[in-house]
């Protein structure tokens, strides 16, 4: 029901208790429903890290109608993923984790990072036909607390945001392991509303220090704000094989190049949270 008619029909309860309690219960009644007007889809890149993906997938899926994947079986440079990867998510698959799944093949003569555009693209465009509104792109080290993108997605729909992004912290080679040193502040897009013309990286024009790869367009009718209430736990270094990530990063051409000031504060010693421990 709407709020005003609402509030039109609690004037007929004597009661002030019993008149507010009713506003509150149509209020998130009403709220509800705005939200199931909308889905809420994710794409996932994938080449190694396999064992992370489960356990993200798993922090956010309670609060997203659609999942798929995109994997390759060769890296950026021709390396092998060496496991089968089709096998492993077809048993996700299975599990109602993953809803779509989809095979990117790698062209080695082109920038490693304008193949990863085109491959979260691929992502966007599956997106698409399933009749997401908002969209994520997300990579297998990246995890998020339920409860918090549950409310996220209610100030996003509520203030009509376009483009949303939020902060991210880094952990170690363990998920019980915070990393506290910091650079300059980073930022990563959080669910951006897409239409059929959405594309990742047509402007780079953003508000804050993102992805090139995760960029859409930016116009002068986007709401975009920085989310508080929601953070990213980058689980950058948690690998089987890190050597492996390290060797067939996009970024691994332009990292040497980059200046980076850190303080060298350690690392804190955490829970962990989202259960990553019993997939390594």
């Amino acid at each position: 029901m709407h709020p005003l008619l609402t509030r039109f029909f609690s004037f007929f309860i004597a009661n002030k208790n019993k008149r507010q309690q009713y506003r509150r219960e149509q209020a998130l009644k009403y709220e509800k429903q705005k939200l199931k007007k909308y889905r809420f889809g994710v794409s996932y890149s994938l080449f190694d890290g396999i064992e992370l993906l489960e356990p993200s997938i798993k922090s956010i899926r309670s609060e997203v109608d659609y999942v798929n994947v995109v994997y390759q079986m060769h890296s950026w440079y021709g390396e092998p993923v060496g496991e089968d990867l089709p096998h492993s998510l077809s048993e996700l698959k299975r599990k109602g984790l993953i809803d779509e799944v989809i095979e990117y093949m790698p062209e080695i003569s082109k920038p490693a990072g304008l193949q990863e555009l085109n491959k979260r693209n691929l992502g966007l465009k599956y997106a698409k036909k399933a009749k997401v509104d908002y969209f994520m792109t997300m990579d297998v080290d990246e995890f998020y607390c339920a409860k918090n993108v549950a409310e996220a997605k209610k100030v996003i729909v509520e203030k009509n945001i376009t483009r949303s992004f939020v902060t991210q912290v880094l952990y170690g080679r363990k998920p019980t392991k915070l990393n506290l040193n910091f650079g300059e502040a980073c930022y990563v897009p959080f669910f951006c509303k897409i239409n059929m013309f959405s594309k990742l990286g047509r402007n780079s024009k953003v508000p804050c220090r993102v992805d090139k790869t995760r960029r859409f367009a930016y116009s002068m009718f986007d709401k975009c704000f920085v989310l508080d209430g929601v953070v990213m736990h980058h689980l950058s270094e948690v690998r089987k094989d890190y050597a492996k990530k390290k060797r067939n990063s996009s970024t691994q051409q332009t990292r040497k190049k980059r200046r980076c000031f850190i303080l060298h504060k350690g690392k804190a010693e955490v829970r962990d949270v989202f259960g990553v421990m019993e997939y390594l």
